[in-house]
Protein backbone atom coordinates (compact mmCIF):
# COMPACT_ATOMS: atom_id res chain seq x y z
CA UNK A 1 0.00 0.00 0.00
CA UNK A 2 1.25 3.29 -1.04
CA UNK A 3 1.82 6.15 0.93
CA UNK A 4 -1.15 8.09 -1.08
CA UNK A 5 -3.67 5.50 -1.22
CA UNK A 6 -3.23 5.66 3.05
CA UNK A 7 -3.38 9.62 2.93
CA UNK A 8 -6.45 8.96 0.38
CA UNK A 9 -7.70 6.71 2.89
CA UNK A 10 -7.36 9.08 6.15
CA UNK A 11 -8.91 12.00 4.27
CA UNK A 12 -12.04 9.80 3.46
CA UNK A 13 -12.37 8.62 7.32
CA UNK A 14 -11.97 12.20 8.46
CA UNK A 15 -14.78 13.22 6.16
CA UNK A 16 -16.94 10.53 7.49
CA UNK A 17 -16.02 11.67 10.80
CA UNK A 18 -17.09 14.98 9.87
CA UNK A 19 -20.28 14.67 8.14
CA UNK A 20 -21.30 12.11 11.15
CA UNK A 21 -21.11 15.09 13.87
CA UNK A 22 -22.80 17.36 11.93
CA UNK A 23 -25.50 14.72 11.52
CA UNK A 24 -25.68 14.45 14.75
CA UNK A 25 -25.83 17.91 15.52
CA UNK A 26 -28.06 18.45 13.11
CA UNK A 27 -31.25 18.32 14.62
CA UNK A 28 -29.99 20.40 18.00
CA UNK A 29 -29.50 23.41 15.28
CA UNK A 30 -32.65 23.03 13.62
CA UNK A 31 -34.67 23.38 16.87
CA UNK A 32 -32.33 26.52 17.90
CA UNK A 33 -32.94 28.58 14.68
CA UNK A 34 -36.60 27.30 14.40
CA UNK A 35 -37.08 28.17 18.25
CA UNK A 36 -34.92 30.18 19.32
CA UNK A 37 -32.79 32.37 16.22
CA UNK A 38 -35.36 32.71 13.40
CA UNK A 39 -38.27 34.03 16.49
CA UNK A 40 -35.79 36.84 17.31
CA UNK A 41 -34.82 38.14 13.97
CA UNK A 42 -38.65 37.92 12.90
CA UNK A 43 -39.11 40.09 16.07
CA UNK A 44 -36.62 42.66 15.01
CA UNK A 45 -38.16 42.43 11.30
CA UNK A 46 -41.44 43.57 12.66
CA UNK A 47 -40.20 46.34 14.87
CA UNK A 48 -39.32 48.46 11.95
CA UNK A 49 -43.20 48.18 11.01
CA UNK A 50 -46.31 49.46 12.22
CA UNK A 51 -48.79 46.87 12.94
CA UNK A 52 -52.34 47.04 13.52
CA UNK A 53 -53.09 43.25 13.02
CA UNK A 54 -51.71 43.39 9.92
CA UNK A 55 -48.54 44.78 8.97
CA UNK A 56 -48.45 48.38 8.23
CA UNK A 57 -46.06 51.28 6.84
CA UNK A 58 -42.81 51.16 7.45
CA UNK A 59 -41.20 53.36 10.10
CA UNK A 60 -37.63 52.01 10.55
CA UNK A 61 -36.05 52.52 14.51
CA UNK A 62 -39.15 54.78 15.19
CA UNK A 63 -39.66 52.60 18.32
CA UNK A 64 -36.71 52.13 19.29
CA UNK A 65 -36.36 55.83 19.55
CA UNK A 66 -39.32 56.15 21.47
CA UNK A 67 -38.04 53.95 24.37
CA UNK A 68 -35.31 55.26 24.28
CA UNK A 69 -35.39 58.94 23.48
CA UNK A 70 -32.33 60.20 22.13
CA UNK A 71 -30.17 58.41 19.59
CA UNK A 72 -27.33 59.83 20.63
CA UNK A 73 -27.63 58.99 24.26
CA UNK A 74 -28.35 55.63 23.61
CA UNK A 75 -25.53 55.13 21.70
CA UNK A 76 -23.09 56.95 24.08
CA UNK A 77 -24.74 54.32 26.73
CA UNK A 78 -23.76 51.21 24.22
CA UNK A 79 -20.51 52.91 23.76
CA UNK A 80 -20.28 52.92 27.60
CA UNK A 81 -20.67 48.81 27.70
CA UNK A 82 -18.95 47.98 25.35
CA UNK A 83 -15.79 50.05 26.86
CA UNK A 84 -15.96 47.47 29.97
CA UNK A 85 -14.75 44.73 27.59
CA UNK A 86 -11.74 47.30 26.64
CA UNK A 87 -11.00 48.22 30.47
CA UNK A 88 -10.79 44.23 30.82
CA UNK A 89 -8.09 43.62 27.39
CA UNK A 90 -6.24 46.68 28.77
CA UNK A 91 -5.87 45.54 32.56
CA UNK A 92 -5.15 41.78 31.58
CA UNK A 93 -3.08 42.24 28.86
CA UNK A 94 -0.63 45.87 30.23
CA UNK A 95 2.04 45.64 32.89
CA UNK A 96 1.80 46.65 36.13
CA UNK A 97 3.53 50.37 35.17
CA UNK A 98 1.04 50.87 32.33
CA UNK A 99 -2.39 49.73 34.56
CA UNK A 100 -2.51 53.46 36.11
CA UNK A 101 -4.16 54.28 32.47
CA UNK A 102 -6.50 51.60 32.96
CA UNK A 103 -7.88 54.07 35.74
CA UNK A 104 -8.66 57.08 33.21
CA UNK A 105 -10.40 54.80 30.94
CA UNK A 106 -12.45 53.52 33.49
CA UNK A 107 -13.55 56.91 34.26
CA UNK A 108 -13.98 57.64 30.93
CA UNK A 109 -16.24 54.38 30.32
CA UNK A 110 -18.57 55.15 33.70
CA UNK A 111 -18.53 58.98 32.70
CA UNK A 112 -20.27 57.62 29.35
CA UNK A 113 -22.60 55.80 31.29
CA UNK A 114 -24.06 58.24 33.12
CA UNK A 115 -24.42 60.65 30.18
CA UNK A 116 -26.24 58.40 28.29
CA UNK A 117 -28.16 56.66 31.05
CA UNK A 118 -29.45 60.38 32.07
CA UNK A 119 -30.00 61.85 28.33
CA UNK A 120 -32.17 58.34 28.04
CA UNK A 121 -34.03 58.67 31.10
CA UNK A 122 -35.42 62.36 30.13
CA UNK A 123 -36.39 61.76 27.02
CA UNK A 124 -36.90 57.42 26.31
CA UNK A 125 -39.99 56.07 27.90
CA UNK A 126 -39.16 56.27 31.41
CA UNK A 127 -41.07 53.23 32.45
CA UNK A 128 -38.96 50.65 30.60
CA UNK A 129 -36.05 52.20 30.91
CA UNK A 130 -36.89 51.88 35.05
CA UNK A 131 -37.89 48.10 34.58
CA UNK A 132 -34.31 47.74 32.92
CA UNK A 133 -32.57 48.26 36.55
CA UNK A 134 -34.98 46.44 38.26
CA UNK A 135 -34.36 43.53 36.10
CA UNK A 136 -30.58 44.16 36.66
CA UNK A 137 -31.04 44.64 40.53
CA UNK A 138 -32.62 41.30 40.61
CA UNK A 139 -30.04 39.18 38.06
CA UNK A 140 -27.11 41.02 40.29
CA UNK A 141 -28.29 40.91 43.91
CA UNK A 142 -31.58 38.65 44.28
CA UNK A 143 -30.43 35.40 42.15
CA UNK A 144 -26.82 35.45 43.93
CA UNK A 145 -28.41 35.31 47.42
CA UNK A 146 -30.93 33.06 47.03
CA UNK A 147 -28.04 30.83 45.48
CA UNK A 148 -25.65 31.80 48.30
CA UNK A 149 -28.26 31.06 51.02
CA UNK A 150 -29.26 27.30 49.41
CA UNK A 151 -25.83 26.16 49.43
CA UNK A 152 -25.31 27.07 53.00
CA UNK A 153 -28.63 25.53 54.15
CA UNK A 154 -27.71 22.64 52.09
CA UNK A 155 -24.32 22.26 54.04
CA UNK A 156 -25.74 22.85 57.27
CA UNK A 157 -28.02 19.59 56.89
CA UNK A 158 -25.36 17.13 56.12
CA UNK A 159 -23.92 18.26 59.65
CA UNK A 160 -24.14 17.14 62.55
CA UNK A 161 -26.37 19.11 63.93
CA UNK A 162 -29.89 19.59 66.05
CA UNK A 163 -33.21 20.26 64.12
CA UNK A 164 -31.96 18.94 60.63
CA UNK A 165 -34.70 16.06 60.79
CA UNK A 166 -37.43 18.84 61.25
CA UNK A 167 -36.35 20.94 58.73
CA UNK A 168 -36.55 18.02 56.67
CA UNK A 169 -40.32 16.78 57.67
CA UNK A 170 -41.09 20.53 56.60
CA UNK A 171 -39.86 20.62 53.41
CA UNK A 172 -41.39 17.27 52.78
CA UNK A 173 -44.87 19.17 53.47
CA UNK A 174 -47.31 19.19 50.32
CA UNK A 175 -47.31 22.67 48.65
CA UNK A 176 -48.82 24.22 45.84
CA UNK A 177 -47.17 26.10 43.07
CA UNK A 178 -49.22 28.93 41.49
CA UNK A 179 -47.54 30.21 38.14
CA UNK A 180 -49.39 33.07 36.20
CA UNK A 181 -48.90 33.80 32.15
CA UNK A 182 -50.40 37.29 31.20
CA UNK A 183 -50.37 38.00 27.62
CA UNK A 184 -51.25 40.89 26.00
CA UNK A 185 -53.85 40.16 22.74
CA UNK A 186 -55.37 43.83 21.97
CA UNK A 187 -55.13 46.99 23.92
CA UNK A 188 -58.02 46.28 26.20
CA UNK A 189 -57.80 42.32 26.66
CA UNK A 190 -55.44 40.52 28.41
CA UNK A 191 -55.06 36.27 28.16
CA UNK A 192 -54.77 35.20 32.25
CA UNK A 193 -53.16 31.30 32.64
CA UNK A 194 -52.60 30.36 36.13
CA UNK A 195 -51.09 26.92 36.64
CA UNK A 196 -51.20 25.12 39.81
CA UNK A 197 -48.59 22.25 40.58
CA UNK A 198 -48.35 20.18 43.36
CA UNK A 199 -45.48 19.58 44.96
CA UNK A 200 -45.43 16.80 47.35
CA UNK A 201 -42.31 14.10 47.65
CA UNK A 202 -43.13 10.98 50.13
CA UNK A 203 -40.71 8.83 51.59
CA UNK A 204 -41.35 5.52 53.29
CA UNK A 205 -38.21 6.23 55.54
CA UNK A 206 -40.07 9.58 57.27
CA UNK A 207 -44.00 8.70 57.16
CA UNK A 208 -45.72 6.54 59.62
CA UNK A 209 -47.39 4.30 56.79
CA UNK A 210 -46.65 3.33 53.37
CA UNK A 211 -48.14 5.25 50.72
CA UNK A 212 -50.29 2.12 49.81
CA UNK A 213 -51.87 1.39 52.78
CA UNK A 214 -52.65 5.03 52.79
CA UNK A 215 -54.30 5.22 49.33
CA UNK A 216 -56.24 2.03 49.95
CA UNK A 217 -58.36 3.54 53.16
CA UNK A 218 -58.50 7.34 52.41
CA UNK A 219 -59.73 8.46 49.64
CA UNK A 220 -59.35 12.23 49.09
CA UNK A 221 -60.48 14.71 46.16
CA UNK A 222 -59.67 18.44 46.51
CA UNK A 223 -61.26 20.74 43.91
CA UNK A 224 -59.77 25.04 43.41
CA UNK A 225 -61.12 27.03 42.24
CA UNK A 226 -59.16 30.40 41.64
CA UNK A 227 -61.10 33.51 40.40
CA UNK A 228 -59.04 36.36 39.31
CA UNK A 229 -60.43 39.79 40.04
CA UNK A 230 -60.67 42.80 37.56
CA UNK A 231 -62.24 42.90 34.42
CA UNK A 232 -64.08 40.15 34.76
CA UNK A 233 -60.90 37.59 34.62
CA UNK A 234 -61.79 33.95 35.74
CA UNK A 235 -59.52 30.61 35.77
CA UNK A 236 -60.82 27.52 37.23
CA UNK A 237 -58.27 24.79 38.26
Amino acid sequence: MTSSTTTEQANRYRQREWLTGYLFILPAVLIIFLFGLFPIGYALYMSLFRWRVRQGSFIGFSHYQDVLGNVWGGLLFLAGLLGFLLVHHLWTSSGKTRRRWVIVVLMIVLSSLILGWNSMMGTGDGDFLASLVRTLFYALLSIPIQIALSLIIAYLLYQNIKGKELFRYVHMFPTLRLTAHVQPMTRSTLHVELTLTPDFNWSDKRCVRSHKHVLANVGQVFFIAIVVAGNGARANV
